[in-house]
């Protein structure tokens, strides 16, 4: 009965860890778009930000150096996969707040910029969250896995898509990615009470001695 709660436990980690990857996507591609419509930029400037979204399909490039990379400092009080998971999702909050706090009309280029980091860590933290889950469940449990993950990426569209429009219907834009960095600051401090994978745990212990 206590594995089949932990695994229960880890089901609904992993769908929440869904959610935090499916935001930012939605934010960045579309949503963002929508925005740029309302502040009367040009649709041919508007198609240009989607050159901003490299990374996702890129992220294959690093993904070894996350695995392999240890952070000083972090990873021995989280461990190797939350650490980098709390510095990618740290990056997303950070890069969302300043987005929020620029008028895009005005800036564009730095508004770009902004975009391709906040992709940036989205899928740094994309790369994270598939090691967590792949390590968190047992091989029975990978499909189940899988699906949660799915689910939680899915809601997570939705709330950065469909939310953050209705939300941007009664108030400023500026607000609604406030609003949306202050979801994701919330995943990531549910986040820090994961547990780190079984299989970090004991690579750390052999890494310092313990």
């Amino acid at each position: 009965m206590k594995d089949k709660n932990i695994s229960h436990l880890n089901l609904c980690r992993v769908f929440l860890l869904g959610i935090s990857s499916g935001l930012p996507l939605v934010l960045v591609l579309s949503t963002f778009g929508v925005w740029l419509v309302d502040v009367n930029v040009s649709k041919t400037t508007i198609g240009l930000f989607a050159l901003a979204t490299t990374p996702y399909s890129l992220k294959f490039l690093w993904s070894p150096f996350i695995d392999g990379i240890r952070l000083p400092g972090l990873h021995k009080v989280l461990g190797h996969r939350k650490s980098w998971l709390m510095l990618s999702q740290a990056g997303l909050v950070v890069t969302i707040v300043t987005l929020s706090s620029i008028d895009p009309a005005e800036h564009l280029f730095l508004s770009a910029v902004i975009v391709l980091a906040i992709t940036f860590c989205s899928a740094t933290q994309d790369i994270v969250i598939d090691a967590y889950r792949i390590e968190l469940a047992t091989d029975k449990e990978q499909g189940m896995f899988a699906t949660f993950l799915i689910y939680g990426y899915r809601i997570g569209m939705l709330i950065s898509g469909a939310g953050a429009l209705f939300l941007a219907s009664s108030m400023e834009w500026h607000i609604v990615y406030k609003i949306m960095a202050g979801i994701m600051a919330i995943i990531a401090l549910l986040t820090l009470s994961f547990p780190e994978t079984q299989k970090n745990k004991e690579s750390s212990k052999t890494s310092y001695g313990e």
